[in-house]
């Protein structure tokens, strides 16, 4: 809801300055012994920044079917099984943003392996003048083809290539 909320104010605030919004976010992976892949995000909200980090978007496979979601601190995290986004919101509370010179730590299990995927990292001020956007690629669980489901792949270009060497042969 918070999302799109800031969606809207994007859209329709044409007027609005963007201001100096510097961030920066590293990712971690590590396997579990479950099986599962521990995904760990440390987003630091330069001191040079003029804009408080609000929301952190992340966009997951809908089988990534995550668990045991770390936020910091005050902040909500969004995502219900078949999501195809995990969306943390620190909601309107200004004393649980990170200000410049802070870093938070966000973090989660997926079944799924990381590929690259989206990210959208919001910034405002609590004057409303001011907003930005960070958007970038960053390791998130993604679902790949399984062994099993290529079979089917394979039969299908054996029977191409077989009629095509067929209907060559019957044209000569």
């Amino acid at each position: 809801m918070i999302r799109y909320l800031l969606a809207i104010i994007t859209l329709f605030s044409p007027g609005l300055a963007t201001a100096g919004f510097d961030v920066t976010i590293l990712a971690t992976t590590s396997a579990q012994k479950d099986g599962s892949t521990l995904y760990s995000y440390k987003i630091t909200n330069v001191s040079d920044s003029t804009l408080n980090v609000q929301s952190f978007d992340l966009n997951v496979s809908s089988s990534a079917n995550i668990t045991n979601i770390y936020s910091p601190s005050g902040w909500t995290a969004l995502y219900s099984t078949g999501d195809t986004d995990l969306l943390w919101s620190a909601g309107p509370d200004e004393n649980v943003v990170l200000t410049p010179g802070t870093t938070g730590l966000f973090s989660f299990t997926s079944v799924l392996h990381p590929k690259m995927q989206n990210y959208d990292i919001f910034g405002i001020d609590y004057d409303g003048i001011n907003y930005d956007d960070n958007l970038g690629t960053t390791a998130s669980p993604t679902a790949v083809p399984e062994p099993i489901s290529m079979i089917p792949l394979g039969i299908g270009m054996v029977t191409l290539a077989g009629y095509s060497i067929y209907r060559s042969k019957r044209e000569r």
